[in-house]
């Protein structure tokens, strides 16, 4: 009895962390902050091939030519 309330106080831990704000999870989050960081240098966001669910592994910065003389 008394693991199974130290698993549910842990699982409630665990879910509360998942909890999202504005709508929007902080994956979300940091994804659109990361996809407007790299569109402010020109650039687009392109999938590096990790599943990692955090957003700056999983996805890279692909800044072409930014039209400027070297």
């Amino acid at each position: 009895m008394k693991r199974t309330i130290v698993l549910l106080a842990a699982s409630a831990a665990l879910l509360g962390a998942c909890t999202t704000t504005d709508g929007q999870s902080m994956g979300d989050q940091e994804y659109a902050k990361l996809k407007a960081d790299c569109e402010a240098r020109h650039g687009i966001l392109v999938p590096t091939g990790a599943h990692s669910g955090k957003a700056p592994v999983d996805y890279a910065c692909d800044v072409k030519d930014s039209g400027g003389r070297l």
